[in-house]
């Protein structure tokens, strides 16, 4: 495994290991900085197990882990290197610090400051409050919390994770298999290079970017902004509305959580778009595969695709334009009762009428009224679907 090697406490070298080349190149940017202290007399270097020399002014204090147990950083001390195999380390938080851990289990809580926490390895929990830090972790499971309004960036390794963001504006940059709960704060996760992804909203406004691994983005009451990838899709929008979501090019499953919802289908696979209570927009335009689109309580507008769309009335007023595909418009008896519109109704289109009985079409074609270019029918639950640009209908235009 690659190592960074660096000068120790008396006058000797470590080396810790660092499989990932990103964390690699940043650990040997720290080591370097600490080596070059040490050479030129501006550094006082404590290690566990031992007195730690105070820390005069103009000088930078190194500490040294190497032994397993708990420690408070000694004050001044905003260096750390830690080589043991199990090592609690408390910090009250200077600005600029370092952090370098090897393979070993390392938990690290600061409050306040700012700096990096690197590791190579092991397993680790990071927390942090009120302070702005980068924090990068290994191919352990690893554990992260970062409260508070500083702004941090997360990197946890290729392991299984759990990471916590409360406040702030943070940058989660993921790998491995991650849980992650935002509770408040507005946070950038990018899961472009992580495995499988769930992450749980609560007031925070979140920017979700998917990759090759599945996701699952489940919004709170905020508003949230998600394009998925290549991978699996299921997403819940905020209930503040105003979700902008994308499906990526995999199955996906979107649902709306609020008034103002754009909610679009992309590539050729089989992908379903839900509308929540509020007005949305359901759009399968950038897809060529069959979207279904269901519509909700609100004012929606369903647009479809290239593909075989399957558009499903709700109890809203819905505006549903079927696009160039051979479309289905699907009425459920007791799930429906809106007021319907339909564009672009044409000659391959059908309109499915479940559960209203053995005499559905019959019924609808006598409920049937022509006003100028469209012609409206009404089933018996209330729904009321109006085609427009369509005098007359036949009943070769349903399916039962």
């Amino acid at each position: 495994m690659p190592s960074v090697t660096l000068a120790g406490p008396t006058a000797r070298l470590i080396a810790i290991p660092f499989a990932s080349s990103e964390n690699l190149a940043l650990a040997q940017q720290i080591a370097t900085v600490i080596s070059q202290n040490i050479a030129n007399g501006t550094a006082v270097t404590g290690q566990s197990g031992a007195f730690s020399p105070p820390v005069g002014p103009g000088k930078i204090g190194v500490f040294y882990q190497e032994t397993n147990g708990i420690r408070i950083l000694p004050p001044g001390y905003d260096a750390v290197v830690d080589n043991a195999a199990e090592a609690t380390i408390f910090d009250f938080g200077n600005a600029g610090e370092s952090v370098l851990s090897g393979d070993g289990n390392l938990n690290f809580f600061a409050v306040g400051g700012s700096g990096t926490v690197v590791s190579g390895g092991g397993n680790n929990d990071i927390g942090i409050v009120d302070g702005s830090w980068l924090v990068a972790t290994g191919d352990g499971d690893d554990t992260i919390s970062v409260v508070g309004p500083g702004d941090a960036t997360i990197r946890p390794g290729g392991g299984e994770n759990q990471v916590t963001v409360i406040g702030g504006t943070d940058l989660l940059q993921l790998a491995g298999q991650n849980t992650v709960t935002a509770l408040s704060g507005g946070d950038t996760i990018d899961a472009t290079g992580a495995q499988r992804t769930v992450v749980r909203a609560g007031a925070a406004n979140l920017t979700f970017l998917g990759g090759a691994g599945s996701a699952t983005v489940l919004g709170g009451s905020g508003s949230d902004t998600v394009d998925g990838g290549s991978g699996s899709l299921s997403v819940v929008g905020g209930s503040a509305g105003n979700n902008h979501l994308f499906t990526g090019t995999s199955q996906a499953t979107l649902f709306g959580g609020g008034s103002g919802d754009l909610l679009t289908a992309q590539g050729n696979q089989s992908q379903v778009l839900l509308a929540g209570p509020g007005n949305e927009t359901l759009s399968a335009a950038l897809s060529s595969g069959n979207v279904s689109m269901f519509g909700g309580k609100g004012r929606d507008s369903l647009i479809g695709g290239l593909g075989r769309d399957t558009f499903v009335g709700g109890a809203g007023q819905a505006t549903m334009d079927g696009g160039s595909g051979t479309d289905t418009f699907e009425f459920v008896s007791g799930k429906a009762g809106g007021l319907d519109l339909l564009v672009a109704f044409a000659d391959a289109d059908r309109v499915a009428l479940i559960g209203y009985g053995p005499d559905a079409v019959a019924d609808a074609l006598a409920s049937a009224r022509t006003v100028h270019e469209s012609v409206t029918i009404g089933l018996s639950d209330g729904t009321s679907i109006t085609f427009s640009g369509i005098t007359k209908l036949t009943s070769s235009d349903f399916v039962t």
